[in-house]
């Protein structure tokens, strides 16, 4: 596993921007990248069904780039609309 502060700011920045139609406060994000501490990303689940599908894969594959150059990934799984749906 990289460590984040192995590649360039601008590498890093290519890499996790890319996919990724929106980053809310894209200056933040940035400055957080060129501090070179590890970030920790979290994604949230409430499945009405008991399976991923194919448009979970999109977010999932982010985090893993994250993952990959060594911040720390949270997976939440909520089970609320399962209990009642």
């Amino acid at each position: 596993m990289t460590r984040p502060g192995k590649i360039s700011p601008e590498e890093l920045e290519s890499v996790l921007g890319r996919g990724v139609s929106e980053i809310i406060s894209k200056e933040e994000f940035v400055r957080l990248l060129r501090s070179g501490k590890r970030l920790r990303l979290k994604m949230g689940f409430d499945p009405s069904r008991p399976d991923i599908h194919l448009g979970h894969v999109v977010g999932l594959r982010k985090l893993r780039q994250f993952q990959e150059l060594g911040h720390q990934v949270i997976l939440i799984v909520g089970d609320w609309t399962a209990q009642i749906g």
